[in-house]
């Protein structure tokens, strides 16, 4: 039983500067989709065939970009006495035997939990409440590595 076994559910999401950043990402792409139908609209005349095929390419982008984004919203660390929930991977405090912190910038991993399933739950850089989730793992995984 965990030290922390009272500990009611906590739910951290990645930090607001973050999401911001990659809702940007997701605009430039637009940007310039938006300057090559403008370029063939009202600057050209006439239909010209290489227009659309450089329009795929930041269309391609902009898929990507919205895919990680849509990612980044919906990724939360949730803790809780019994157990902790990384993504969408809920494993109890029992199933952890190791843990990782290393220091890390941005959307690297900074905390790489270990289970007994031989799986490895990273928990990223820019996650909200990050110092409340290195306490709460020293008190519940007895083998933590600092890097």
């Amino acid at each position: 039983m965990s030290k922390y076994s009272d500990l009611k559910m906590k739910t951290f999401f990645l930090n607001n500067a973050y999401r911001t950043k990659q809702l940007m990402r997701c605009a430039y792409p637009l940007l310039v989709i938006l300057l090559l139908l403008l370029l063939q609209i009202r600057i050209l005349s006439g239909f010209k065939w290489w227009i659309p095929v450089l329009g795929i390419i930041p269309l391609i982008n902009f898929s990507r970009h919205l895919m990680q984004t849509i990612k980044d919203f919906t990724f939360s660390v949730e803790l809780s006495g019994e157990s902790i929930r990384v993504g969408n991977i809920r494993r109890s405090w029992e199933e952890i035997k190791r843990a990782e912190v290393h220091t890390a910038q941005e959307n690297e991993a900074v905390v790489v939990l270990y289970t007994t399933q031989n799986e490895c739950l990273c928990i990223p850089a820019v996650i909200d409440g990050l110092v409340h989730i290195e306490e709460i793992l020293t008190h519940n995984v007895e083998d933590i590595s600092k890097t």
